[in-house]
């Protein structure tokens, strides 16, 4: 395939620049995508292109040719796009520019971090991401296929694999990962003294843990599927509230969902719990509201739609004092998102 054909360039250009339109202001989630201080495709500048193959005999070398996501990254100003063709890419990216990345296809177009350091690292506000593989971050605790330290980023519809995590996004707020495939990593998401994000329709399997929440509050965790890891969704130490809504939390070989000492005041409804060892429990934490969910173990008297018995979650308020905390009006059938 003839990567310089200028009729392919150009096309392929225009698809990215009209999908990144499209995507933002037809979205239905509960955040408000024509914040123009997020995206504003107004001040949207240069094209550069990388491609593994580029060479110093392309056209345009150095200025808008590039073969490393780095050099052209380095080259670019806010409000750049930089296109990134398949190929894997053996490196580590600092991104301090609020630019749009886009690959041409996520299942193609690899950053491979070859276990060393953060594959993505984002310092600056308002970044797009969208359409790579992230894989083989270093082992280090804040090592990770995108590590979030900035406001307003975008991270949409990557494949996240095989990483320390998954995304580590910490001191950072409003931001959205959304319709990302995390799997095969150690933490898929850990999000620590963070605030005001959205974890929105991810496939989040195989991971040892999946969305691991520390010291946070009003996060929007909605619609993901959260499956086969150890513990599907872990909020820890004054987690206060988040919406838990919508997600799809099943066959998670430990606990589905756990709320660990002083978390308050979180809404959980209109989940499926379904074929965990353990839906559901809780330490330490008081005054959440469960409702609307459903338990595929809840027994009681069905009337219409509603389960007219009250579905208990376990667990314990001081020490080894048991608790109960109830779902008072659980699902009759799943929930459909």
């Amino acid at each position: 395939m003839n990567n310089n054909n200028p009729l392919r360039i150009k096309l392929f250009s225009l698809s990215i620049i009209l999908i990144l339109i499209n995507i933002l202001p037809t979205s239905c989630y509960a955040f408000d995508l024509n914040d123009r201080e997020i995206f504003d495709f107004s001040l949207i500048g240069n094209t550069i292109y990388v491609d593994d193959n580029y060479n110093s005999s392309i056209p345009g070398w150095g200025e808008d040719r590039f073969n490393k996501v780095q050099l052209a990254i380095d080259k670019a100003s806010d409000g750049d796009t930089i296109i990134v063709y398949n190929g894997t890419y053996f490196e580590n990216v600092l991104i301090n520019k609020s630019i749009n990345l886009s690959g041409e296809n996520k299942h193609g177009t690899i950053i491979d971090s070859s276990n060393s350091g953060r594959v993505i690292r984002i310092t600056k506000n308002g970044v797009f991401v969208s359409g790579f593989t992230l894989t083989n971050s270093g082992n280090y605790v804040e090592d990770s296929g995108v590590y979030i330290e900035s406001y307003n980023n975008y991270i949409h519809d990557n494949i996240i694999l095989q990483n320390q995590n998954g995304f580590y996004i910490k001191d950072s707020k409003s931001n959205r990962i959304i319709y990302n495939t995390i799997q095969d990593n150690n933490y898929a998401i850990y999000l620590i003294n963070s605030d005001f994000n959205f974890l929105v329709e991810n496939i989040i399997e195989d991971n040892k843990y999946g969305v691991y929440i520390q010291e946070s509050s009003a996060n929007d965790i909605n619609g993901n599927v959260l499956e086969n890891n150890e513990i599907g969704l872990w909020l820890k130490l004054y987690c206060t509230d988040n919406s838990i809504a919508g997600n799809m939390i099943t066959r998670n070989t430990n606990l589905g969902f756990l709320m660990d000492r002083f978390c308050y005041n979180n809404i959980i409804h209109n989940n499926n719990f379904i074929k965990n060892k353990i839906h559901a429990s809780f330490t330490m934490s008081f005054l959440n509201n469960w409702h609307y969910n459903y338990w595929d173990n809840w027994i009681g008297l069905i009337v219409e739609e509603y389960r007219i018995f009250p579905k208990g979650i376990f667990g314990q308020i001081f020490g080894p004092i048991p608790w109960i905390n109830f779902d008072l009006y659980p699902l009759y059938e799943p929930y459909s998102t």
